[in-house]
């Protein structure tokens, strides 16, 4: 990495004049805040719904009556429980309600991450609750805090080195939302898994047991996160007036990242809701294009399918 004296002096200036900011630190606050209560509210709900098998959206699974039943309880009491999640539902949209509020204030939000298909209002608090780009000097921090890159197994009994909620927010949510928007950062998606089976395809035997489709999905949607964190850490700094620390192998050898190519910060921040609509229709015939190259190259590779390699089916938040 590569940080000079006059950088890292205005990187703690600057940070330290957001930490005595009340006004800002007041609209920070009410963000975390409401994230939290949507947190609980909401495994409140699904831990009273699981106990009458009740699914997402309300129904209840075939063998709801059955665990009644089996749990000894009157019909009686399972509508009571049925209000009562019901009513912990319009609690938890009356918080989300709230939180679309709050981050409208936070000029990130307002002037980058509404910009960002596929990542709602619900992300977009986890990132501004949860990351505290301020605080840190590089990207590599981020990435290490929300446990996106690296090896992040668990030892039971020892607290995790990063974010678990985050890390689950990042790499169980945000993928699915992205591809099903098919937002910008889904096109790092694709050229990543094109750049995967044409590994596959030159790779050994034992080599290509480690390149499951299944794999290489896992890979791109790590690699997809990580190009969006990296924008979002030059937004955060550039609107928030914080010098940006470029890595060490590109501010020293020149090596500038392929994920830059596609999502261009300064493009994003501030985009008019004209250009905005112009660069959904070119990324999404981007996408459909890449989407037909990778097609075609797993059917001509000849690579095993298993049937797990599917696009995740999380709610795109737009």
């Amino acid at each position: 990495m590569s940080m000079t004296v006059q950088e890292k002096s205005l990187c703690d200036k600057r940070r330290e004049e957001l930490a005595a900011d009340e006004n800002y630190q007041m609209i920070v606050g009410d963000i975390k805040s409401t994230v939290a209560n949507i947190r609980v509210t909401q495994e409140e709900r699904i831990r009273e719904s699981n106990r009458n098998h009740e699914k997402a959206d309300g129904s209840s699974t075939a063998n709801a009556e059955e665990a009644r039943l089996q749990m000894k309880t009157s019909e009686e009491h399972k509508e009571f429980v049925d209000t009562m999640v019901g009513r912990l539902r319009e609690i938890e949209d009356m918080w989300v309600d709230h939180l679309k509020e709050c981050i409208q204030k936070h000029p990130v939000y307002s002037r980058f991450l509404k910009n960002v298909s596929g990542c709602g209002p619900a992300l977009a608090g986890d990132l501004l609750s949860e990351f505290k780009v301020e605080n840190v000097y590089y990207i590599g921090q981020l990435f290490n805090y929300a446990g996106i890159v690296g090896s992040t197994k668990r030892v039971k009994g020892q607290k995790a080195a990063y974010n678990v909620y985050l890390k689950k927010r990042l790499l169980g949510v945000l993928p699915g939302s992205f591809l099903k928007a098919r937002s910008p950062y889904a096109v790092y998606y694709y050229e990543y898994r094109i750049r995967m089976i044409q590994r596959w395809i030159n790779s050994s035997e034992e080599e290509r047991k480690k390149l499951t489709l299944s794999h290489q999905h896992l890979m791109a949607n790590r690699y997809m996160v990580q190009r969006f964190v990296k924008d979002y850490y030059q937004a955060f700094r550039k609107i928030m007036n914080i010098p940006v620390i470029r890595p060490y192998e590109e501010e020293k050898l020149g090596m500038i990242h392929a994920g830059n190519s596609w999502t261009n910060v300064d493009r994003l921040i501030d985009m008019t809701a004209t250009d905005l609509k112009s660069y959904k229709v070119e990324t999404k015939e981007k996408i459909a294009d890449l989407k037909d190259q990778l097609d075609k190259l797993v059917k001509s590779s000849g690579i095993p399918r298993t049937g797990k390699e599917e696009e995740t089916t999380e709610t795109v938040e737009e």
